[in-house]
């Protein structure tokens, strides 16, 4: 009798074993889950800011080929339009893995009668992923966003631009401004 009763102890013991076992791995499930989808989230937010970067990257160069007289100041009230394949030496590719649509990426440098040029900025890759126009001092990784064609003008079809196209954080002093030149 006391044979059986240690038998069954250790049935009952293994069935218990068993059982938190299976608790631990599907525990340990769903935080690999949990963990895999933050991580995700993280990535795209990584790959939004190295966005700005790209962008960043294309307007320092804007302002070198100014200074070097590669591209036209623009006068007061004037700006000047510039397709992202004009420069050399810079990948055109999102951090998406996708090349820029040219018709939609382009910088905007605009003379608003104050001392310094201001420098706009519009991208968008061939997953349709960008941002509208923006000011280099407004650009961060949450101006990032899918399905940012709409709101882009292709850059052969740019004319007067006014104000509240703009994205900006600062006034503008002027309400529209006049095409000088575009390169593309």
């Amino acid at each position: 009798m006391e044979e059986k009763k240690k038998r069954s102890l250790l049935t009952v013991f293994l069935i218990i074993g068993l059982i938190g076992i299976g608790f631990y791995l599907v525990i340990r499930g769903i935080l690999i889950l949990l963990s895999t989808y933050s991580m995700s989230g993280m990535m795209d937010d990584m790959k939004k800011d190295s966005y700005v970067t790209v962008a960043n990257r294309f307007i320092n160069a804007t302002r070198i080929e100014i200074v070097n007289e590669e591209f036209v100041t623009p006068s007061e009230g004037q700006y000047i339009a510039i397709s992202v394949d004009q420069f050399d030496g810079i990948e055109n590719q999102s951090p998406f893995n996708a090349n820029f649509d040219m018709s939609k990426s382009y910088i905007i440098v605009l003379n608003d009668g104050r001392e310094n040029l201001k420098y706009f900025s519009t991208f968008v890759d061939e997953k349709k992923i960008g941002f509208p126009l923006t000011e280099e001092t407004s650009l961060t990784g949450n101006s990032v966003e899918l399905n940012a064609t709409e709101k882009i003008t292709p850059i052969q079809e740019l004319g007067i631009l006014k104000k509240e196209d703009l994205v900006t954080n600062e006034s503008l002093s002027m309400e529209n401004y006049q095409k000088l030149r575009v390169y593309y």
